[in-house]
């Protein structure tokens, strides 16, 4: 019995059969009754997918569900002339819905019409829990304006995936959906419900976005990768992203007249590369044979995780040594702490998933899931609570890394499976949260045009630096060259923490037009570089009578209110906001352009199979080429399996041998 019978065996009592009027029964296409009397057609081999419809929809197994492969009995168009308006639009909206079957207008038109009456009872749940407490989900209330951009955003999403590319190109990041749709709710007047968003609630909803960034970049770094490329894979992670990072703080201290402090927070925000944009496009590739005989696509996916772990937590250092009250060397011992602090509770934590759940209890999967989720969160919230941000991302970080060391390969497979399908939800969360935070009329074409010219002079610097990373590995130029287009795309990491100094400087500050308590009123210039700490240094006065020198601490808005003096506060603010305008327009810019240029240039750069040696004549390999060798344990021409014939038909060879692929666990 094949499988697909197997499945509906399990289902269908064995003297059952569901006879559907001019439908063959589900019994017949399972293969529980024989086709003695000649009565039913043969029917080929279903898709996978198609049996578990059978089994789990279509009104429990009394009705077969349609093929969504290809239909049968009916021309297309439902049954209307093909070439009248109404066939077309079947066939049409058929297509765009998934539909791709003989009652294509129907099918589409219910799966439409479900998904809003979804998308209303959604607001509907949140409108029934809160009417009594205030208009929080009517228009002008906070929730009202969070559940716009998330629905919306993944409206948006589904749509932008739709738009056809050309040359066979991926399709656009459907975050770009989510962002664009944030700005749209903030700043177009009449629909601007997004500007009433509360600070608070956002910035609650964009750091659980980044603690499932982390949890799932902890789990699914490839470790094998690590051990056998342990000098490559960080030199490939490290060098791009920190050598950005410092031509961001330069150049942006130069051209956008940040603080030093301030740009090289920047610098860190703009430093990272979006593995939502990379990874896709490296899948495609490793799946038609593009690379993998130098292990390219795997590098690169493994390489860009850790990019973005550099980032984030260089940044959250920056952060705390800017918004500190202590000297410079308070600052540095307080980043030091919070380093070891958030690797010792990830460590901890992470050793402490080996042992709960008990490997062998039912739904292991779903609790692992669970437990690291809540860990991720707490970390991240408390370590907020106690005032050591950084320790939070580094600490979720090391505790999934550290977890799924110790865990079957299949159950850190299923893990990752849980963090793909709960970012689904997140990232229109995170991407339209952070477009609501922009107001275009803050944003000047000045400052788009600096931002841009910045951007360019940095990038240039970061693809050189990428490029050469992969030196001396035997890779050929082209394979070079597709390494540092890859490293263009920007978008997570700026999306979830480009609003955090803003966010940080409403909560030290209070709102823009707050009201200033007397003491606070010294409207006399702030130097672009003072600091928190600078605030509170003592002064040195001296007696006259006595001739005595004293240092004392003279009162101060800060020490009586918890909040600098205003021109401080106006200085944060501005600093804050051109931090979180440049991230956004280097989304904008760099992600659709680095995945239309990788999507564009990976077939033409990378080659099935094993390239030209460009090394040839070199007298000897190097130990990192040996490593990349190790990869490769299966070479392409001792594979029996792998066949050319012309450029169609080419079956790639795996990566890793099958003995290679068993890890040791601890």
């Amino acid at each position: 019995m094949d499988e697909g019978s197997e499945v509906h065996a399990s289902y269908l009592h064995d003297d059952t059969s569901y006879v559907v009027s001019r439908e063959p029964s589900i019994s017949a296409i399972s293969g529980n009754t024989s086709d003695d009397d000649g009565s039913h057609h043969h029917h080929e081999e279903r898709p996978a997918h198609y049996y578990y419809h059978m089994n789990k929809g279509s009104q429990h197994g009394e009705k077969e569900p349609v093929d969504l492969d290809k239909g049968h009995n009916e021309e297309p168009g439902c049954g209307c002339n093909p070439t009248s308006f109404w066939g077309k639009c079947a066939i049409f909206w058929g297509n765009q819905c998934g539909c791709e079957s003989t009652e294509k207008f129907v099918i589409g038109f219910k799966r439409v019409g479900g998904r809003v009456f979804i998308c209303i009872l959604f607001w509907a749940f949140f409108w029934s829990i809160t009417a009594l407490g205030g208009g929080y989900s009517l228009p002008g209330g906070s929730l009202f304006g969070i559940i716009m951009v998330f629905l919306f955003g993944i409206v948006g999403e589904t749509l932008i995936v739709l738009i056809p590319m050309p040359y066979d190109l991926p399709n656009l990041p459907p975050l770009l959906a989510s962002l664009f749709i944030g700005i749209f709710l903030r700043n177009v007047p009449v629909v601007n419900v997004a500007k009433y968003i509360d600070p608070d609630w956002a910035f609650t909803l964009r750091q659980m976005a980044l603690g499932i960034i982390l949890g799932e970049a902890g789990v699914e770094v490839d470790k094998e990768m690590m051990r056998k490329l342990k000098t490559v894979v960080p030199r490939l992670s490290f060098s791009p992203c920190l050598t950005e990072a410092i031509a961001w703080g330069v150049f942006s201290h130069l051209i956008l007249g940040l603080p030093w402090l301030w740009s090289f927070m920047l610098g860190f925000v703009c430093g990272a590369v979006a593995p939502a944009c990379v990874v896709p496009s490296m899948i495609k590739f490793q799946a038609a044979g593009l690379g993998v005989a130098h292990g390219v696509p795997t590098l690169l996916m493994a390489a860009a995780s850790i990019d973005d772990i550099i980032a984030i937590n260089g940044f959250n250092i920056i952060l705390t040594v800017t918004f500190s009250t202590g000297g410079i060397g308070f600052d540095l011992l307080n980043a030091l702490f919070e380093v070891l602090f958030g690797l010792a509770f990830g460590i901890v934590c992470g050793i402490l998933m080996w042992i709960f759940p008990d490997p062998r209890q039912h739904n292991v999967v779903r609790d692992r899931t669970v437990l690291l989720i809540g860990t991720s969160w707490f970390l991240i919230f408390m370590t907020n609570i106690i005032d050591v941000p950084g320790s939070g991302t580094l600490g979720t970080l090391t505790c999934s890394f550290v977890a799924s060391l110790g865990w079957p390969e299949d159950q850190m497979e299923a893990v990752g499976k849980h963090y793909k399908a709960l970012w689904f939800l997140f990232q229109p969360l995170l991407f339209g949260l952070t477009g609501a935070n922009v107001d275009l009329s803050l944003m000047s074409g000045e400052t788009v045009g600096l931002t841009v010219a910045c951007m360019l002079i940095c990038l240039f610097i970061r693809l050189t630096v990428a490029g050469n990373a992969v030196s001396f590995l035997g890779w050929t130029h082209k394979e070079k060259f597709l390494t540092a287009i890859s490293w263009i795309p920007k978008a997570t990491v700026q999306a979830a923490i480009g609003g955090t100094a803003l966010q940080s400087t409403q909560s030290l500050c209070g709102p823009a037009d707050k009201k200033w308590p007397p003491l606070c009123n010294d409207t006399s210039t702030a130097a672009p570089n003072d600091t928190l700490s600078a605030t509170m240094a003592p002064k040195t006065t001296t007696v006259p009578s006595s001739n005595v020198t004293q240092t004392t601490t003279p009162p101060s808005c800060l020490t009586e209110y918890g909040y600098p003096s205003p021109k401080l506060c106006e200085n944060y603010y501005s600093y804050a906001t051109t931090i979180l305008q440049v991230s956004v327009i280097v989304i904008i810019f760099t992600a659709p352009i680095g995945v239309f240029l990788i999507g564009l240039a990976g077939p033409r750069l990378l080659t099935v199979g094993a390239p030209p040696d460009e090394e040839e004549g070199k007298e000897k390999k190097s130990s990192e080429k040996i490593e990349m060798e190790n990869v490769n344990e299966m070479h392409e021409y001792d594979n029996p399996d792998f066949q050319v014939d012309g450029l169609e038909g080419v079956t790639p060879p795996p990566m890793y041998s099958e003995e290679s692929l068993v890890k040791t666990r601890m």
